[in-house]
């Protein structure tokens, strides 16, 4: 047999351990390899505790992120977490400081509930428009009243409206009425006579 010598089996080192350090979120010892330390300051954390806390924040349409060290103030940047966050969270961060810098006069929403896209004037002498496309969603609304489009009633007309008849069904009534509409007596849509008899077929 072949004999192994008390000198040859001491030079067999043991595995090599990554250095681990201690994330003060989850409190649990990580591999230095899976850390993240903030351009801004010193404090360092597991990168998935990181990902987690910013992806939360931009949940809550928060842009300005601080670090998560208790008593720290400093603010992480967008730029150094581009390695460890995912596009969409990236993408939805970098969104939400571009909306940061829009003037709070200039910004508005899309009124229709089921869009609510961020919209701003960007006519250079904040011109009175009042129709308006929402680029989104493609619906006509009021640049003025911020409301869907009020098609023959004069904004000063729709303003003084009560809040009741403000809604569409209220606006659609209104405008049937003044374009002399009727509606079917089967399926209770508007119809307008061109031109024949009185009877609706449906």
């Amino acid at each position: 047999g072949i004999l192994v010598s008390n000198h040859t089996a001491s030079k067999i080192s043991p595995t090599v351990r990554p250095p681990k350090f201690l994330c003060n979120i989850c409190m649990e010892r990580k591999p230095l390899n899976r850390s993240f330390r903030p351009d801004c300051c010193t404090h360092l954390f597991c990168s998935d505790c990181v990902v987690v806390h910013i992806a939360t924040k931009i949940r809550e349409n928060v842009c300005t992120i601080r670090c998560m060290e208790s008593g720290c103030t400093s603010v992480i940047e967008l730029k150094s977490c581009l390695g460890i966050l995912t596009a969409e969270v990236s993408d939805r961060w970098a969104a939400l400081l571009s909306e940061s810098l829009i003037q709070p006069a200039d910004k508005y929403y899309c009124p229709f509930k089921d869009c609510s896209a961020l919209l701003w004037n960007d006519t250079a002498e904040k011109q009175a428009i009042k129709e308006a496309e929402c680029p989104h969603c493609h619906r006509l609304f009021c640049a003025q009243c911020k409301v869907g489009w009020h098609a023959g009633i004069d904004c000063r007309e729709y303003r003084r409206m009560v809040s009741w008849e403000r809604s569409d069904d209220a606006v659609m009534k209104n405008l049937a009425n003044t374009k002399k509409w009727r509606r079917c007596s089967k399926c209770q849509v508007y119809v307008e006579k061109i031109s024949g008899c009185l009877q609706i077929t449906c």
